[in-house]
């Protein structure tokens, strides 16, 4: 271990030295504060040894630099006195001391004192060592995200969710999500809905997001199919995800006219289709397995009908919604959010 002793008194040092040395620590003497300071970085002493009274710059002026110097790194100093004061031990601890060693030096409690503030200082550099790493992740996974962010901006730029009769409301529990809600225009009049939830949470789930609005925006843009939709997603899916993880997801096309609803659910709760007063007139419920899961031979496209007037509206919603807690604890679930959508539209 490195240790700085700061004491004007030649015997106290050749003594300390001595003492030390056998101890089997590397020891570097100097006689003043303004010494201390001096050569800290070159020696890097991971305990000081300083006495109180000193020419030039006294121990009191010279702990709290030597502090500051050490950095985030706690830096043992055990004031060399031989008084017993009260005020003047407590002006020790006040500008940084951590431990006291009285004059004449007793071998063992020299020893004891070194070992149990080495373990101290050790401590506090290990930690230090995790700050730094952990600083670095965090730093590298801030990158990360940025460019992961920059990225999803791109790839949602053909989002037409600003349509007149579209409202959408996204609000996720960290910075990425797995929630997903994508609009499109079709090339004949028709629209183009798709509400989808990933499983988990953070930045995996949301890189799903990627390829799917891709294929999504592409097969809208052409006026493909709600079924090839479907199958598409599901393909894609399955050769990019791991196995524990899929895409509950609700694909909606509205016809030019607006009086049919070409609809394919799979894992979704139940969308509803109320009118004006607010009653419900339909249930486009989950009749499939989510995205992701199943291979084309087994995935099933098979989609549904519905016929619908201009004062119907469609609410979609994820899991998310269904599972907020009320003032009871308990769950809104999907009767209790229905109900409140039929008390607001009243």
């Amino acid at each position: 271990m490195k240790i700085l002793v700061v004491d004007d008194q030649k015997a106290n040092q050749i003594m300390l030295e001595g003492l030390l040395t056998g101890m089997g620590h590397s020891v570097v003497c100097v006689d003043n504060g303004q010494r201390a300071l001096e050569v800290f970085n070159s020696v890097q002493p991971q305990i000081v040894l300083l006495d109180v009274m000193m020419p030039v710059l006294n121990g009191f002026e010279t702990a709290p630099r030597l502090k500051e110097l050490s950095g985030n790194v706690h830096l043992p100093i055990i004031f060399i006195t031989a008084l017993d004061a009260k005020d003047t031990l407590l002006r020790c601890l006040q500008v940084g001391g951590d431990d006291f060693l009285s004059v004449p030096f007793e071998p063992v409690v020299l020893q004891a004192k070194i070992s149990a503030h080495g373990r101290v200082r050790e401590l506090s550099y290990s930690l230090a060592q995790k700050n730094k790493t952990l600083n670095w992740h965090s730093n590298r996974m801030e990158r990360e995200q940025s460019v992961v962010q920059h990225m999803l901006h791109n790839a949602l730029r053909e989002n037409e969710l600003n349509k007149p009769y579209i409202k959408s409301y996204l609000r996720s529990v960290s910075t990425f999500n797995g929630d997903l809600c994508l609009g499109k225009e079709g090339p004949f009049g028709n629209y183009y809905l798709f509400l989808g939830d990933f499983t988990g949470h953070g930045l995996a789930p949301a890189t799903g997001t990627l390829p799917l609005s891709q294929a999504f925006f592409g097969m809208a843009s052409r006026g493909l199919s709600v079924s090839d939709m479907a199958a598409e997603f599901n393909q894609r899916l399955l050769n990019l995800l791991p196995d524990d993880m899929f895409c509950a997801a609700l694909i909606i096309e509205l016809s030019p006219g607006g009086e049919r609803l070409t609809c394919w659910n799979g894992g979704i709760p139940d969308a509803l289709v109320i009118n004006s007063s607010g009653e419900v007139q339909h249930h486009i419920p989950s009749r499939h397995m989510a995205l992701g899961i199943l291979s084309t031979d087994d995935f099933d496209n098979q989609v549904e009908h519905l016929f619908v007037s201009h004062d119907h509206s469609v609410i979609a919603f994820t899991d998310g919604v269904v599972e907020m807690q009320l003032a009871d604890k308990a769950m809104l679930g999907e009767s209790g959010f229905t109900q409140m959508v039929s008390r607001a539209w009243q």
